[in-house]
C-alpha cells in the first residue's frame, strides 16, 4: 500500500492468481492498470493434480472461491496474459456477447544461446555417456525436469515400454532430481528391465549436455481444463536442442507446435496400440531436422519472443 500510495505505479502487473488477489485491489484503489497474467488455471490444476479432493467439503469451498474470483478478474482486469492460444480462447468463450479484456499469449520461452547444438561440449556428453553406461549405438528416449503431480508417469514409461520392446538396446535417461525408487517402480509396473532406464540429476548449466545424448523425449501431462493452459518449458528447451518431441494430445498448443510443424510426435490415445505406433514411428524418424526442430523454437519460443510480446503488451496499456 505504501509504495502503490506513492504513485510511482500505472501497472499492476500479477503473475498467478495468488497475486492477483492482492494486486485486484491494489489496482482498484489507487487507480492503477492491472495485468491478469494467469500462467495456468490454478485451482483446476489443484484438482486435477490430485491435490484437492472435491469430496472434500473444504478443498470444494477453496476451488469454488478461486474459481469466482478467477472469473471476476477475467472481466476487470486491463489485460489478461496466458501461455497458450487455447487458453485464450477459452477465457473469451467465458464472456459471449460481452467485450473481454484484451488476451496475450506469451508462452514458456527458452534462452535460445544457452540450448543450442552449438554450446554442447562434446567431452562432456561423453563423459555422461560413459558414466550412465550408455553405449553409442542406443536409441536414447529422456524425460525431463520434475515429475510433478500432473505429468503422466505411468504413461509414459509404458511408452517406453513399446519403444524398448521393439529395441531392446534403448534407454530411458531421466534428467530430475525426483525420486529414483518411484521411477523405478513404474518400470516395474510397465514390465521394463529397470536397468534400461537412467536417473541423473543435473544443473542448468549442464541439461544442454545431456540433451544432446537423446534421440527423442517424452511428456504426458493430463489434460482437464487445466491443459489447456499448459506451455511446459521442457518442450522449447528441447526444440531449441533440435530434439523431436512426443506428447498427448491436448496439451496447451502442443498439438500445433509439435504435430502441425512435424517436430515431434503428437499421441491421440493412451493405449499400447498408440504407443507402439507412435513408437514405431520415433525409432524411424522422418520428420524434421535437427536444425528445422530447432528453428521452430527461434520461431515460437524463444526469448526474444517472449519479451517482445511483454514489452507490446505494457505498451499496449
Amino acid at each position: 500500500d505504501r509504495l502503490c500510495a506513492g504513485g510511482r505505479f500505472e501497472i499492476v502487473h500479477c503473475r498467478t492468481i495468488l497475486s492477483t488477489l492482492v494486486g485486484h485491489r491494489l489496482a482498484r484503489r489507487f487507480g492503477a492498470k492491472l495485468i491478469f497474467d494467469i500462467r495456468g488455471f490454478w485451482a483446476d490444476e489443484r484438482v486435477e493434480g490430485s491435490l484437492w479432493n472435491l469430496s472434500n467439503p473444504l478443498y470444494r469451498a477453496l476451488y469454488h472461491y478461486f474459481k469466482r474470483r478467477e472469473r471476476r478478474f477475467f472481466r476487470e482486469a486491463d489485460l489478461i496474459i496466458t501461455l497458450t492460444q487455447r487458453a485464450k480462447e477459452f477465457i473469451r468463450s467465458l464472456e459471449p456477447g460481452r467485450t473481454v479484456p484484451q488476451v496475450v499469449v506469451v508462452p514458456c520461452c527458452v534462452d535460445t544461446d544457452h540450448f543450442s547444438p552449438d554450446a554442447v561440449d562434446a567431452e562432456a556428453v561423453v563423459r555422461h555417456r560413459r558414466e550412465l553406461g550408455i553405449s553409442d549405438d542406443a536409441f536414447v528416449l529422456t524425460y525431463l525436469g520434475s515429475l510433478g503431480t500432473r505429468y503422466m508417469l505411468p504413461e509414459m514409461m509404458r511408452f517406453f515400454g513399446a519403444v524398448w520392446r521393439g529395441d531392446p538396446n534403448a534407454r530411458f535417461l531421466f534428467v530430475t532430481r525426483d525420486d529414483r525408487a518411484l521411477i523405478h517402480s513404474a518400470a516395474v509396473d510397465a514390465e521394463v528391465d529397470p536397468s534400461a532406464i537412467s536417473i541423473v540429476a543435473s544443473t542448468y548449466e549442464e541439461i544442454p549436455n545431456l540433451i544432446a545424448l537423446a534421440d527423442a523425449s517424452v511428456f504426458f501431462i493430463k489434460t482437464g481444463l487445466s491443459g489447456k493452459a499448459v506451455s511446459p518449458t521442457k518442450q522449447a528447451e528441447l526444440l531449441a536442442m533440435g530434439v523431436p518431441v512426443v506428447c498427448n494430445a491436448g496439451v496447451g498448443d502442443c498439438d500445433e507446435i509439435l504435430g502441425e510443424t512435424g517436430a515431434g510426435i503428437v499421441v491421440d490415445a493412451m493405449t499400447e496400440e498408440a504407443f507402439r505406433s507412435a513408437a514405431g514411428r520415433m525409432r524411424a524418424w522422418s520428420g524434421l531436422a535437427p536444425d528445422q526442430i530447432r528453428n521452430v523454437a527461434l520461431e515460437k519460443l524463444s526469448l526474444e519472443i517472449g519479451i517482445s510480446r511483454y514489452h507490446e503488451a505494457w505498451e499496449a496499456l
